[in-house]
C-alpha cells in the first residue's frame, strides 16, 4: 500500500511538472499531456464520485455535452467530429481530477505552479531573444512582423500571442497569490513575465488582467503598494514604446476598418451578431458555424475574412451561434454559479482567474483552439478541485436538483 502511494505521488508529480511546462511544448504535443493524465488516472483508478464530477465540472461538462448534441443537427459532420475531438479536454480533465481526489489535486497544483512560473520566465526570455534576432526590438522591422513569426515559427512552438498572453496573465496572478516562493525570485519572475505581456501588447488580455487584479487586491488591501507598482509599471511600459502605445490608442478609434485589430473585431462582431438572429434557440451546430460565418462575410464582400476563416472573436457569440440561446444561457448561468461559490469561500485568487477568462471571452473565441480549451479547462479544474479553502455551505437549489435528477 505504501509502495503504491509512492508510485501515485511520483506519477502525479511528473505529470504536474509536464503540465507546468505546457507553454513550452509545441502545439502538436500539448494534447498528449491530456492523454498522459488520463492514463495515469486510469492506472491509479478508484471509484469516481460522479456527483462531485457534475458539481465541480458543470460548465465544462454542459458545454461539451451540448456541443456533442449539436453534432447531430450539423450538416458538415466531418468538420463537427474533428471539433468535438478537439474539445474532449472539457470532459477528460474534470473526470481525471475528480478521480485523483482532493489531496492529490493540491499536490498536483503545488508542483504545477512552480514549473509553470519557471516556464513562463524562460518563454519570455526566448521571446525577447527571438524578437531581437528578427531586428524587431531596436531595428527596422515592426513588432507586427515579430508577432507573425511568433505565431508561425518561434522554435516550433507555434502559439498565438493571444494565448501566450493569457498564460502570462495567469502566471502573474499566481505569483501574487503564492506566498511560498522566494520573494527575490518572485520579483524577478513577475517583472520578466510582465515585460513579455507588454511586448506582445494583446489589449484584451491586458485589460482583463487589470480588472481581475483589481478584484484580487481589493480583498487584499495589505497589498496596496503592490497594486500601485503593478499599474504604474504597466502604464510606463505601454506609453514608453510608441508601437505598443499606438495599438492601445486604436481603442479610441470607432471607425470599422480592416487595417487594425480593433477595427477587424468590430466588423466581425457586427456580422456575427446579425447572424445570431438566424441561429434560433439551438444554433447552427458545431460543424456548420464557420461555414455560416464565411457566407455572411462573403455577402458583405469581406472576402479576406472569409478566406482566412475568422471566427466570431467573442466566445459568447460563438457559443450562441453553435448551440443557440439555450446553450449560452446554461453556460453563463454555470459560470456565474462558480464565481459566486469561490467568492463565498473567499478564494479570491480563483475568482480573479475566472474574471480574467470571462472578460477575455468578450474579445476572443478562446475555446475554439485546442490550446485555449486545454488551458481554460486545466485552470478551471485546478481551482475547483484543489483550491477550496473551506466547505461550501451555499445551497444552489437548481444545480442540486439537476444533479439529483441525473444521480438519484
Amino acid at each position: 500500500m505504501v509502495k503504491h502511494k509512492k508510485t501515485i505521488d511520483f506519477s502525479l508529480k511528473i505529470v504536474a511538472y509536464l503540465f507546468g511546462m505546457f507553454v513550452l511544448f509545441p502545439n502538436k504535443v500539448k494534447p498528449y499531456l491530456i492523454l498522459l493524465l488520463f492514463l495515469v488516472t486510469c492506472f491509479l483508478y478508484k471509484k469516481s464520485n460522479l456527483k462531485l464530477l457534475l458539481n465541480k465540472g458543470l460548465p465544462l461538462f454542459f458545454l461539451f455535452l451540448m456541443y456533442f448534441i449539436s453534432l447531430f443537427y450539423s450538416c458538415q459532420i466531418d468538420t463537427g467530429i474533428n471539433l468535438i475531438l478537439r474539445m474532449t479536454p472539457l470532459f477528460i480533465l474534470p473526470y481525471s481530477f475528480c478521480v485523483i481526489g482532493l489531496a492529490n489535486n493540491k499536490l498536483f497544483f503545488s508542483n504545477f505552479k512552480k514549473t509553470f512560473i519557471i516556464s513562463l520566465v524562460i518563454y519570455t526570455i526566448l521571446i525577447f531573444i527571438y524578437l531581437y534576432k528578427l531586428n524587431c526590438l531596436f531595428g527596422n522591422n515592426s513588432l507586427g512582423l515579430g508577432y507573425s513569426y511568433i505565431t508561425n515559427e518561434f522554435y516550433g512552438i507555434n502559439d498565438h500571442p493571444i494565448y501566450i498572453s493569457s498564460y502570462f496573465c495567469i502566471g502573474l496572478l499566481t505569483i501574487i497569490y503564492d506566498k511560498n516562493t522566494n520573494k527575490y525570485f518572485s520579483f524577478f519572475a513577475f517583472f520578466t513575465i510582465l515585460s513579455g505581456l507588454i511586448i506582445l501588447s494583446r489589449k484584451g488580455s491586458i485589460i482583463a488582467f487589470l480588472i481581475s487584479i483589481t478584484y484580487y487586491l481589493f480583498f487584499n488591501k495589505n497589498q496596496l503598494f503592490k497594486a500601485l507598482l503593478i499599474f504604474s509599471s504597466i502604464l510606463l511600459l505601454i506609453f514608453s514604446i510608441p508601437e505598443i502605445n499606438n495599438r492601445f490608442f486604436e481603442l479610441a478609434n470607432t471607425e470599422k476598418t480592416l487595417n487594425t485589430s480593433t477595427g477587424i473585431r468590430q466588423i466581425i462582431w457586427k456580422n456575427a451578431l446579425e447572424l445570431t438572429s438566424k441561429s434560433n434557440f439551438f444554433g447552427f451546430g458545431i460543424g456548420d458555424v464557420q461555414n455560416e460565418l464565411d457566407k455572411k462575410y462573403s455577402e458583405q464582400h469581406l472576402y479576406l475574412l472569409a478566406k482566412d476563416k475568422y471566427n466570431a472573436h467573442n466566445q459568447y457569440i460563438q457559443i450562441m451561434l453553435t448551440i443557440g440561446y439555450v446553450g449560452l444561457f446554461l453556460f453563463i448561468i454555470t459560470l456565474i454559479y462558480f464565481i459566486f461559490i469561490l467568492h463565498l469561500e473567499k478564494n479570491y485568487f480563483g475568482v480573479s482567474v475566472l474574471i480574467f477568462f470571462y472578460i477575455l471571452f468578450n474579445t476572443e473565441s478562446y475555446l475554439e483552439r485546442q490550446n485555449g480549451i486545454i488551458f481554460f479547462s486545466l485552470m478551471f479544474c485546478l481551482l475547483n478541485y484543489s483550491e477550496q479553502k473551506k466547505e461550501n455551505r451555499f445551497n444552489f437549489p437548481l444545480v442540486n436538483r439537476v444533479i439529483k435528477f441525473l444521480l438519484p
